[in-house]
Protein backbone atom coordinates (compact mmCIF):
# COMPACT_ATOMS: atom_id res chain seq x y z
CA UNK A 1 0.00 0.00 0.00
CA UNK A 2 0.82 3.66 -0.20
CA UNK A 3 0.34 6.19 2.61
CA UNK A 4 0.01 9.79 1.37
CA UNK A 5 0.40 12.75 3.71
CA UNK A 6 1.07 16.47 3.42
CA UNK A 7 4.03 18.01 5.20
CA UNK A 8 2.10 21.27 5.51
CA UNK A 9 -1.41 22.23 4.44
CA UNK A 10 -1.66 25.53 2.58
CA UNK A 11 -5.34 26.07 3.46
CA UNK A 12 -5.50 25.10 7.13
CA UNK A 13 -1.92 25.81 8.18
CA UNK A 14 -1.63 22.36 9.76
CA UNK A 15 1.94 21.07 9.88
CA UNK A 16 2.09 17.28 9.96
CA UNK A 17 4.00 15.44 12.65
CA UNK A 18 6.27 13.59 10.24
CA UNK A 19 8.23 11.96 13.07
CA UNK A 20 4.97 10.65 14.54
CA UNK A 21 3.75 9.38 11.18
CA UNK A 22 7.09 7.70 10.59
CA UNK A 23 6.84 6.00 14.00
CA UNK A 24 3.30 4.83 13.20
CA UNK A 25 4.56 3.32 9.94
CA UNK A 26 7.46 1.49 11.62
CA UNK A 27 7.35 -2.16 10.66
CA UNK A 28 4.77 -1.53 7.94
CA UNK A 29 5.58 -2.51 4.36
CA UNK A 30 3.60 0.50 3.11
CA UNK A 31 5.36 3.07 0.98
CA UNK A 32 5.12 6.68 2.18
CA UNK A 33 4.59 9.72 -0.04
CA UNK A 34 4.85 13.15 1.60
CA UNK A 35 3.52 16.12 -0.38
CA UNK A 36 6.29 18.63 0.21
CA UNK A 37 5.00 21.38 -2.08
CA UNK A 38 4.12 23.79 0.74
CA UNK A 39 7.07 22.83 2.96
CA UNK A 40 10.17 23.15 0.79
CA UNK A 41 12.27 26.02 2.07
CA UNK A 42 10.03 26.55 5.07
CA UNK A 43 10.23 23.33 7.12
CA UNK A 44 13.11 20.91 7.74
CA UNK A 45 11.97 17.80 5.86
CA UNK A 46 15.19 15.81 6.49
CA UNK A 47 14.52 13.44 3.60
CA UNK A 48 17.84 11.64 4.00
CA UNK A 49 17.06 10.87 7.65
CA UNK A 50 13.44 9.78 7.34
CA UNK A 51 11.98 6.77 5.56
CA UNK A 52 9.97 8.97 3.19
CA UNK A 53 9.81 7.11 -0.12
CA UNK A 54 8.49 9.88 -2.37
CA UNK A 55 8.18 13.65 -2.04
CA UNK A 56 6.96 15.92 -4.84
CA UNK A 57 7.84 19.62 -4.92
CA UNK A 58 6.71 22.54 -7.07
CA UNK A 59 9.18 25.25 -8.01
CA UNK A 60 6.69 28.10 -8.28
CA UNK A 61 6.12 27.99 -4.52
CA UNK A 62 9.69 29.26 -4.16
CA UNK A 63 9.65 31.80 -7.00
CA UNK A 64 10.86 29.51 -9.78
CA UNK A 65 8.66 29.61 -12.91
CA UNK A 66 5.38 27.73 -13.04
CA UNK A 67 5.65 24.34 -14.69
CA UNK A 68 8.84 23.14 -13.01
CA UNK A 69 8.96 20.70 -10.14
CA UNK A 70 10.81 17.69 -8.90
CA UNK A 71 10.12 14.34 -7.35
CA UNK A 72 12.32 12.92 -4.60
CA UNK A 73 12.47 9.11 -4.78
CA UNK A 74 14.28 7.35 -1.95
CA UNK A 75 17.00 4.96 -3.11
CA UNK A 76 15.44 1.51 -3.37
CA UNK A 77 11.85 2.76 -3.56
CA UNK A 78 10.03 1.33 -6.58
CA UNK A 79 9.45 3.79 -9.39
CA UNK A 80 8.01 3.15 -12.84
CA UNK A 81 7.77 6.08 -15.28
CA UNK A 82 4.28 7.04 -16.40
CA UNK A 83 5.41 7.51 -20.00
CA UNK A 84 7.89 5.21 -21.73
CA UNK A 85 10.47 6.35 -24.24
CA UNK A 86 13.23 8.87 -24.41
CA UNK A 87 16.43 8.80 -22.47
CA UNK A 88 16.07 11.91 -20.35
CA UNK A 89 16.86 11.73 -16.67
CA UNK A 90 18.23 8.22 -16.82
CA UNK A 91 15.28 6.99 -18.94
CA UNK A 92 12.84 8.04 -16.21
CA UNK A 93 10.95 10.48 -18.44
CA UNK A 94 10.50 11.29 -22.08
CA UNK A 95 10.15 14.68 -23.71
CA UNK A 96 12.11 17.87 -23.95
CA UNK A 97 13.43 19.26 -20.70
CA UNK A 98 12.36 22.71 -19.51
CA UNK A 99 15.92 24.04 -19.32
CA UNK A 100 15.07 27.55 -18.11
CA UNK A 101 12.79 26.10 -15.43
CA UNK A 102 15.44 23.59 -14.39
CA UNK A 103 18.05 26.36 -14.12
CA UNK A 104 15.68 28.53 -12.08
CA UNK A 105 14.78 25.69 -9.74
CA UNK A 106 18.48 24.89 -9.40
CA UNK A 107 19.11 28.50 -8.35
CA UNK A 108 16.33 28.27 -5.76
CA UNK A 109 17.74 25.02 -4.36
CA UNK A 110 21.23 26.53 -4.24
CA UNK A 111 19.81 29.47 -2.28
CA UNK A 112 18.22 27.01 0.16
CA UNK A 113 21.56 25.26 0.60
CA UNK A 114 23.11 28.66 1.35
CA UNK A 115 20.67 29.11 4.21
CA UNK A 116 17.87 31.15 2.65
CA UNK A 117 14.53 29.88 3.93
CA UNK A 118 12.05 31.94 1.88
CA UNK A 119 9.87 32.41 4.94
CA UNK A 120 7.22 35.09 4.70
Amino acid sequence: GLVCTMAANNETGVISDLDGIEAALAGSPALWMVDGVQALGKLPLRLAERRIDYAPFSGHKLYAPKGIGMLYVRAGAPFTPLLAGGGQEGALRSGTENMSGIAALGAVLAALEDGNTFRD
